[in-house]
Formats: C-alpha cells, sequence, structure tokens
C-alpha cells in the first residue's frame, strides 16, 4: 500500500514475467500483481468466461476487480451506448 488517501490498480495486460499480454480478466499470470495491489482494471474484451474466471480468483475481493467497458462497443460481447 502506498498510503491512507492513495488506491493502487494494476492493468490485467501484465503478465507474471512483465509482457504485455490482454488478459481481459484476472487470470492465474496477474494474480500476483493483484494480490500485491488495491485492485485490478480488465481489458475490455471480456465476456462471460471472463468475468466468471475473475469472480473465482478473486474470492472474498471480488468487488476489488474492475471492468473496463468500451463505449463504442468495438469487438465485444455487449452493445454500444
Amino acid at each position: 500500500r502506498v498510503g491512507e488517501q492513495a488506491l493502487v490498480l494494476v492493468y490485467d495486460s501484465l503478465d507474471r514475467t512483465g509482457r504485455v499480454r490482454y488478459q481481459n480478466s484476472l487470470a492465474p499470470d496477474n494474480k500476483a500483481a493483484f494480490d500485491a495491489c488495491d485492485g485490478l482494471f480488465t481489458n475490455y474484451w471480456w465476456g462471460a468466461k471472463q468475468l466468471a474466471q475473475s469472480v473465482a480468483l478473486a474470492g472474498a475481493r471480488r468487488c476489488d476487480v474492475y471492468v473496463g467497458v468500451d463505449c463504442f462497443a468495438r469487438n465485444t460481447p455487449y452493445a454500444a451506448g
């Protein structure tokens, strides 16, 4: 933790080796980073499978997983708007 007034979030694109690899969820490759910070922000190409995986891996911290949304719904399973 950085301090009482700070919130540190990690983006889901970094894997455990530090490479950029969009995972669109909390996944085994980014779980260590999630465990070391306040939360995780996902990329917006997620689907039902990725959401379920995030909830399962986060456990009691499921509310610390923030889901990205593309307002234009480019290449996404959800509608624009």
